[in-house]
C-alpha cells in the first residue's frame, strides 16, 4: 500500500515537472531578433511574378507569417543570414524572405524615399522583340523627375512634350503581337502597353489619378481587369499630373518579360 502511494506521488511529481519544463520551453524560446532602427539597411520590394512568402525563420520549413505582393515595399534589416533577408512589412510583420526575390531600392536614402513600386510580369510568354520594345520604352522613363504640378504625357499634348512617343519603326521599335480593332495581330511596338500599365499601377498606389487613361479592348494577361493602361498613337494617350507637394523621380527597367517602375519622393535638402 505504501509502495503504491509512493509511486503515485512520484508519478504526479514527474508529470508536474514535465508540464513546467514544457511551459518554460515556450516562455524561454528565443524570439526572432528585431534589429534596432539604426541597423535598417534600406527599403526594398518583392520582385516576383506571384506572392512571396515571409517566414518566421530563415528556412523554407518555417512558418509562413505573411505573403508579399509583387512590388510591395518593406523595410530591410542588416543580417548575416546567407541567402535570406530579414524584413518588416508595412503591417508590422517581421520575418525572413529569400534574398533572390527581394530588390533593394536606390541606396541614396538621404536624397530619395521609395514610395511606390509596380512589378508587372507577363507569365504566358513574351517574345524577344516584345521584350526589346518594353526595354526601349522604359529607357525614356528611367530617371525622369516630375515637379509638383508637372505633367507626364506618353505622347505630346498641347502643353507637354511626350516622354516616350510613338512606338513605330522610325523610333526603333520592332514587330511583336499587338491588339488592333479587338484582334491580336503583329505590329511595331508590341509590348509597350505593359510599360504604360506599370506606370499606371505605380502612381495608383500613391493616389495619383491619370487625366487621360484607356483600357485594352481585350483583358491583359499580366494584370487584373481594370488595372491596365493602353497607349496607341495618336488616339490613346496616357497622361497624369504630379498632384503631390513634392517632386517624384521614376526609375524603370525590364527583366525579360517583367517591367519594374519605381517611384521615389525627392527629399528636400536641409
Amino acid at each position: 500500500m505504501n509502495t503504491r502511494k509512493k509511486c503515485n506521488k512520484l508519478t504526479k511529481f514527474f508529470c508536474m515537472l514535465l508540464v513546467v519544463c514544457t511551459a518554460l520551453m515556450y516562455v524561454c524560446k528565443p524570439p526572432v531578433k528585431v534589429f534596432a532602427s539604426n541597423e535598417i539597411s534600406a527599403k526594398g520590394y518583392a520582385k516576383v511574378a506571384g506572392a512571396l512568402n515571409v517566414r518566421e525563420e530563415p528556412n523554407t520549413n518555417s512558418k509562413i507569417l505573411a505573403k508579399l505582393e509583387p512590388g510591395e515595399i518593406v523595410t530591410v534589416f542588416v543580417t548575416n543570414e546567407k541567402d535570406w533577408l530579414q524584413i518588416q512589412t508595412e503591417n508590422g510583420v517581421i520575418g525572413f524572405v529569400k534574398s533572390e526575390y527581394l530588390e533593394i531600392g536606390y541606396s541614396k536614402q538621404d536624397k530619395y524615399e521609395l514610395i511606390s513600386v509596380a512589378v508587372i510580369t507577363k507569365t504566358d510568354g513574351s517574345s524577344e522583340n516584345r521584350n526589346f520594345n518594353m526595354a526601349r520604352a522604359t529607357s525614356f522613363i528611367n530617371g525622369i523627375v516630375l515637379e509638383p504640378g508637372e505633367e507626364f504625357a506618353w505622347y505630346s499634348t498641347n502643353k507637354t512634350e511626350g516622354i516616350v512617343g510613338p512606338a513605330n519603326k522610325e523610333n526603333g521599335y520592332k514587330k511583336a503581337p499587338i491588339i488592333l480593332n479587338g484582334e491580336p495581330v503583329m505590329g511595331y511596338g508590341g509590348g509597350v502597353c505593359q510599360v504604360s500599365t506599370a506606370i499606371y499601377n505605380c502612381i495608383y498606389k500613391i493616389g495619383i489619378q491619370p487625366t487621360e487613361h484607356h483600357h485594352h479592348t481585350i483583358k491583359s494577361s499580366y494584370v487584373e481587369k481594370g488595372m491596365d493602361a493602353t497607349v496607341s498613337f495618336p488616339g490613346k494617350n496616357f497622361v497624369f499630373t504630379n498632384t503631390k507637394d513634392y517632386a517624384i523621380t521614376f526609375f524603370a527597367y525590364t527583366d525579360g518579360p517583367q517591367v519594374v517602375v519605381e517611384a521615389y519622393k525627392v527629399l528636400e535638402e536641409e
